[in-house]
C-alpha cells in the first residue's frame, strides 16, 4: 500500500504516513512513531486520535501505562472508501434530481 492509495481514500498526508508506519511496523508507542515519522509528538497523538476514530489504529496499554498503537486490518479502509463512495453517489443523486443533471 502507498501514500497515493492512503490520500485518495481521503486520509490527510499525516494521517496517511502514520498509519504506513504502523501497517510496516506493527505495534508502537506514540513517542517512537513520531519519531520515525517525523511528525511532532502533539500531532502524533491527535492523528493517532483521528485513526481510532476512523477505525483504523486500535490502542491498548501495556504493563507500564504505555500506550501502543496498532493498525487495524486493511480490509477496514476498504470499508471507509466504500462507505464514502456510497455517501458521494447519494449526494451525486440528490443533486442531480434537485438541479436536473
Amino acid at each position: 500500500m502507498d501514500e497515493k492509495i492512503l490520500n485518495d481514500a481521503g486520509l490527510t498526508l499525516s494521517q496517511s504516513k502514520i498509519y504506513l508506519y504502523l501497517l510496516k511496523n506493527g505495534l508502537s508507542p506514540a513517542k517512537v512513531i513520531a519519531s520515525k515519522t517525523n511528525t511532532g509528538r502533539p500531532l502524533t497523538y491527535k492523528v493517532l486520535r483521528e485513526l481510532r476514530l476512523l477505525g483504523l489504529v486500535e490502542e491498548r496499554n501495556d504493563i507500564r501505562k504505555i500506550s501502543l498503537f496498532s493498525p487495524s486490518h486493511p480490509e477496514r479502509l476498504k470499508q471507509i472508501i466504500h462507505r464514502r463512495k456510497t455517501t458521494l453517489d447519494e449526494a451525486c443523486k440528490s443533486f442531480d434530481s434537485l438541479y436536473g443533471g
